[in-house]
């Protein structure tokens, strides 16, 4: 473990590339995937972002493998997370 000079995500007020962010965010999550994990709670409070909008993701308990009986619903819940924050929060539409 190390010190991350970073905020939460919930208490940054703008972000200058939102759609960029998204878009490593969603990256991150198939990455996760492609990888046998789902992190299963991937959302605002568990993102860190740094000056330069680079991404820390915590908080890994709830976390299972892509061989999870659930797995499917719990990767769509987390591409759900995000999509519904930055639709609401910066007003990205996604199609």
């Amino acid at each position: 473990m190390s010190l991350i000079w970073a905020y939460p995500m919930t208490s940054v007020s703008t972000i200058a590339h939102p759609e960029k962010v998204y878009i490593d965010l969603i990256s991150l999550i198939v990455w996760l995937a492609e990888n046998g994990l789902i992190h299963g709670d991937f959302n605002e409070f568990n993102l860190m972002i740094d000056d330069e909008e680079k991404i820390t993701l915590i908080d890994f308990p709830q976390m299972v493998s892509t061989d999870h009986q659930r797995a499917i619903e719990f990767f769509n819940w987390d591409i759900n997370c995000i999509w519904i924050y930055f639709e609401w929060k910066y007003g990205l539409i996604h199609e």
